[in-house]
Order: structure tokens, then C-alpha cells, then sequence
């Protein structure tokens, strides 16, 4: 008697057919990601879909490192997505993000390489450490900035408050 993969012989012995698909992970995800430059205490998600049978597990690395949620990285992982997410990014958060979804089929990976640069300044720190009057302004803030590409600036000669606007381009 024959039902449905199920063989009942007439010794009494049954066998059961079994047909297991295993599929290698695959990663979908925006190419904008490959590679992204931010400047400091931007944010960032880095939406993935995954699939592949079974269930592949799923590892985010940066720099060759396992990473983990904390502080200003989170990690989320959904059935068929995982989004790594960098609120207020710093330097620190600059370099090589690395995903790995594995099964017993084989496995995926995907590089996200991320550069931040320049760096927070407070307008009140440069208050206090410089002259924001006359021909010495230009001078002590290209000092100050140094590394940052361009910076707009705002102020007043006359009063040394912001309010007058240039470009000031740092080499």
C-alpha cells in the first residue's frame, strides 16, 4: 500500500521519503552601501534582506571583529532582514562592516565600507580660545580647522557676533 511517500512493504516495514532542499544564503541590499562617507554625528541604517534554506545565522563584523548592539550601534535582526544602524557616528565608527549569513548550503557575505570625517566643533570653544575679529580671524580659524574641507562661517566684524557669511576653504 502506497500513500503519499509512505511505503508500507508486506513484511510489516514502513519508509518514509524525505526531500530536503537546502539553498545557499543570498544578500540583497543597496549598492549605495558598498561604500559611504558620512561626517561626524550623522546617522546610518544599512538595510539587508536574507534568505536561504534553512535559516542562515547571521554575523556583522566591523574591521574583522564580531560586533554587537551598543552604545550608538544597533543591530536588528527580523525573519528575512537585518538592518545595522550608527546614530551620531564618530570616528570611531569609521571602517569595514562586514556581514556573514551561513547555512549548511554555504555562505554570503557583503562589505560595507564606511568613512567618516571631519569633526564636531563648538562655535564656543573658538569663541574662547580665539580673536573672531579683524585680519586675524581667517588665520586662527585655518589653524583651528585644519583638516576639515570647507567650513561655513558666519560672522560680524563689528559686533563679533555671527551674522555676516563666507566660505572658508581648508587646505
Amino acid at each position: 500500500m502506497e500513500s503519499e511517500g509512505i511505503n508500507i512493504s508486506a513484511l510489516g516495514f514502513k519508509t518514509v521519503s524525505c526531500l530536503c532542499v537546502a539553498d545557499k544564503p543570498k544578500l540583497d541590499y543597496d549598492n549605495k552601501y558598498q561604500q559611504v562617507t558620512l561626517n561626524v554625528g550623522a546617522n546610518l541604517k544599512i538595510p539587508v534582506k536574507v534568505s536561504g534554506l534553512p535559516k542562515p545565522s547571521l554575523t556583522w563584523s566591523k574591521d574583522e571583529q564580531p560586533v554587537r548592539s551598543h552604545g550608538n550601534l544597533t543591530i536588528d535582526l527580523a525573519d528575512k532582514a537585518t538592518t545595522l544602524t550608527l546614530k551620531k557616528v564618530t570616528r570611531e565608527d569609521d571602517g569595514l562592516y562586514t556581514l556573514v549569513a551561513q547555512n549548511e548550503a554555504g555562505q554570503a557575505s557583503a562589505e560595507f565600507d564606511v568613512e567618516v570625517i571631519g569633526k564636531k566643533i563648538k562655535m564656543s570653544a573658538i569663541y574662547n580660545k580665539y580673536c573672531l575679529c579683524g585680519p586675524c580671524l581667517k588665520k586662527s580659524l585655518i589653524t583651528l580647522l585644519q583638516g576639515i574641507p570647507i567650513i561655513l562661517l558666519k560672522y560680524n566684524l563689528k559686533k563679533g557676533l555671527i551674522s555676516k557669511c563666507f566660505n572658508l576653504k581648508i587646505i
